[in-house]
C-alpha cells in the first residue's frame, strides 16, 4: 500500500492524521513505514518510521522505486550526475541491511520477488530483467514502446506495461501484462 505525501490513514484509531515523514512511503508492517525523502538541491534519503513511536531509521541514500512482494527488498536510485537515463539502480535488502547494484537504467520495478525490471530508454521496445537469485539480467524484447512506468500486478501476477504500438490506430497506448508465461495485450 503505498502513502500520499505527509499523510497517512490509521485504521486502528480510525482517524486521519498528519506526520511530516517524507515525500513517499509504503507499509513494510503493523506501525512501520518505509518512507523517502528529498528533493532537487537535497541529497534524498530512506528510512523506516515507526507510527507509535515516532522514531525514525535511515537506511541509506536514494530514491524509492519500487518495494518487493513480500517486503524483503526495496529497489532505490541514485543519480549522482542528474541523468534521467542512467540512473544508478540498487536492491537494498532490508534485513541485512546491504545493497546490490543492478544496473542502470530508468522506469525500475519488482517482477515478484527474485526480479526487478528496467528500461534504459523510453523510446526502444526493449526491457531488461535482472534476476536477484542468478544475478544475470535478460532482455525482454515488447511489441512497442513503453508509454508509463511498468507497475506490480496484483497478487504478484506480473508486471502491467502501458506500450504503444504502430499498429494501434489510435495510438493511445495498450495495457499489457508481462509474467513467466510470456506477454498478453488486456486492453485494445
Amino acid at each position: 500500500m503505498a502513502v500520499t505525501p505527509a499523510m497517512f490513514y490509521s485504521v486502528s484509531d480510525k482517524k486521519f492524521t498528519e506526520e511530516n515523514i517524507g515525500t513517499q512511503g509504503f507499509f513494510l508492517y503493523d506501525h512501520t513505514l518505509l518512507y523517502g525523502t528529498g528533493h532537487y538541491g537535497i541529497t534524498p534519503r530512506f528510512g523506516t518510521y515507526n507510527l507509535k513511536t515516532r522514531q525514525r531509521h535511515i537506511l541509506g541514500d536514494g530514491h524509492i522505486e519500487s518495494l518487493s512482494p513480500n517486503k524483503k527488498n526495496v529497489l532505490i536510485s541514485r543519480d549522482p550526475n542528474r541523468s534521467y537515463f542512467y540512473k544508478e539502480l540498487i536492491v537494498f535488502d532490508i534485513e541485512e541491511q546491504s545493497e546490490k547494484r543492478i544496473g542502470t537504467g530508468r522506469d525500475a520495478c519488482f517482477w515478484g520477488d527474485s526480479k526487478v525490471v528496467f528500461f534504459v530508454h523510453p523510446s526502444r521496445n526493449k526491457m531488461y530483467a535482472y534476476s536477484l537469485e542468478s544475478n544475470t539480467t535478460e532482455e525482454v524484447e515488447l511489441p512497442g514502446t513503453i508509454l508509463t512506468t511498468p507497475t506490480i500486478a496484483p497478487g504478484d501476477r506480473g508486471i502491467l506495461l502501458r506500450l504503444e504500438s504502430p499498429n494501434d490506430n489510435d495510438r493511445s497506448g495498450t495495457i499489457y501484462l508481462l509474467n513467466d508465461d510470456g506477454i498478453a495485450k488486456l486492453t485494445q
